[in-house]
Order: C-alpha cells, then sequence, then structure tokens
C-alpha cells in the first residue's frame, strides 16, 4: 500500500497501521476489547478535492466534535496520513467505536476512504 497510516500514541512515540497488518501493539493494547472497532479517519479533502489548510482545520474541529457526540466513550488519538508522493493529511486514530457511526461520519464528511477493523487483526 502507498500510505502510511501514523498514529500519535504518546508525545514521543508514533506507531504506523499498515494495511493488511495486525494492529501495532501499542494500538492492540488500548483496546478494550476483541471486538472493539477502530478507524483512521480524516474530514480533510472531501470527495478527494484539495482545500486550504484552515479549511481542513475546521473540518477536522468539526469532525473530533461529531466523534465527541456520537462516541463519547472512544479514545481519539491525533494522526496523519503519508503517502509516499508526500502527500499528507491530518487524520485521527479512533478506539472503540462502531463501525455503523464510522461511516456514518465518512459520508457526513464526504471522505471516499477509511481505514478500519475490529480487534487486532488486519
Amino acid at each position: 500500500m502507498q500510505t502510511d497510516y501514523r498514529v500519535h500514541v504518546d508525545v514521543d512515540a508514533r506507531v504506523s497501521v499498515r494495511i493488511g497488518q495486525p494492529l501495532p501493539d501499542a494500538l492492540r493494547r488500548m483496546l478494550p476489547g476483541v471486538e472493539a472497532g477502530w478507524a483512521f479517519i480524516t474530514a480533510c479533502n472531501p470527495m478527494a478535492t484539495p482545500q486550504t489548510s484552515a479549511e481542513n482545520q475546521v473540518a477536522q474541529h468539526r469532525l473530533r466534535l461529531e466523534l465527541e457526540l456520537r462516541a463519547p466513550q472512544a479514545q481519539v488519538l491525533p494522526g496523519v496520513g503519508v503517502g509516499r508522493n508526500g502527500w499528507q493529511e491530518p487524520s485521527f486514530f479512533v478506539i472503540d467505536v462502531s463501525l455503523e457511526t464510522i461511516d456514518a461520519l465518512m459520508q457526513r464528511f464526504h471522505q471516499l476512504a477509511v481505514v478500519r477493523g475490529v480487534g487486532d487483526g488486519p
């Protein structure tokens, strides 16, 4: 896969989620159970249409508020999607969230894709 999904697990540590591979140990340990849903999601650049940095910051703030409203139990960690061509997009790694909630947010924020899963599997 061309994109590296980087998650800031604390001030000094980052891990990468990779499609088709189990979650890194640092993220797996944060899951509240084997059936816990998780997602790497953004509100930036809806429908793959580039937006200004300010527009993307507003969208990310709105997504964070929606996550707090729809999934108050969820843990939200900052992240960034990084493409091999230099593209970067601010994102969130969300722990303990239903896949239905993630799908609804993806549609609400006009995103074409999301990385999501259940438990620590690929």
